[in-house]
């Protein structure tokens, strides 16, 4: 599969088989095994988010982390950006049971806000609802269709071993003709992380590794609001101390711009590995 960053048109194979999968979402009475799930061309700049309500007494979300994985082999980890949130009922709180849990008060209020009642359930760059894990990749290859309205880059990015701060910007570039608006939100994610995990067949699995979990918001927990003119950049200066035992080799930087009417408009992820 080759994956290509910069702007094109779509190819008509990929416009085929999009337009094919989305009709057999739409179809109530499908089989699972007759779903669409097959590889396409992924062309173009629009990167997809995915935030994936989970939790860790939840017996079939390691099939939703599975799914994930999936779609990151697809069309690469920089085209499909996932954030898993653990919240509700069937999670385990960080603050009850500091070394077992990995659900926090942002995370459950991201369940409560998003009206979450099963799990694992998720969101594709806000935009169609909640929907069950088989019903992702669709409304992925529907996302990467849309136009790209702006850009967002993290730069200067900086962690202090001594005060465990990392710091960095936040870029967004409008490239529509029309002023761009929305909320622009920045978060921590930490990935292998090993903790229990209820399993599909019942069992409790000690070792489970735990990908791209949600840490912290960095900034407001629903976003900064803003509004880049054409032509123009607007940059946006972040902190944050992470907590003791948080590793920073395993985590990441996540921002996005989105707003009501279309959804996140773009979504990067920096490694703090990689600095």
């Amino acid at each position: 599969l080759l994956i290509r960053l910069h702007h094109m048109k779509f190819s008509r194979i990929f416009l085929l088989s999009a337009l094919a999968a989305i009709g057999f979402t739409a179809c109530d009475n499908v089989d699972e095994a007759d779903r669409f799930d097959g590889p396409i061309s992924v062309e173009g700049k629009k990167n997809v988010l995915i935030e994936d309500f989970t939790g860790q007494r939840c017996s079939n979300c390691p099939l939703a982390a599975d799914k994930v994985a999936e779609l990151q082999g697809l069309y690469g980890h920089d085209r499909i950006i996932a954030v898993s949130i653990h919240g509700g009922g069937l999670s385990v709180s960080e603050e009850t049971n500091p070394n077992v849990g990995l659900a926090n008060a942002q995370g459950n209020a991201y369940n409560t806000y998003w009206g979450v009642e099963s799990w694992p359930s998720g969101l594709i760059d806000r935009s169609g609802g909640l929907l069950d894990f088989q019903s992702w990749q669709a409304e992925v290859i529907k996302r990467f269709m849309q136009d790209v309205k702006a850009d967002v880059k993290i730069s200067a990015l900086t962690y202090d071993t001594d005060t465990r701060t990392v710091s960095f910007e936040v870029e967004t570039e409008n490239l529509d003709a029309a002023a761009v608006s929305g909320k622009l939100q920045v978060w921590l994610t930490e990935s292998d992380i090993v903790r229990n995990q209820t399993m599909p067949n019942g069992s409790t699995n000690r070792e489970y590794v735990h990908k791209h979990v949600f840490r912290a918001s960095v900034n407001d927990p629903f976003g900064d609001a803003v509004t880049v003119n054409a032509g123009e950049t607007l940059k946006k200066t972040y902190s944050y101390t992470l907590k003791d035992n948080w590793v920073p080799e395993n985590m990441a930087v996540v921002a996005f711009v989105y707003n009501d009417a279309d959804g996140v408009l773009q979504v990067t992820e920096r490694n703090l590995a990689a600095e």
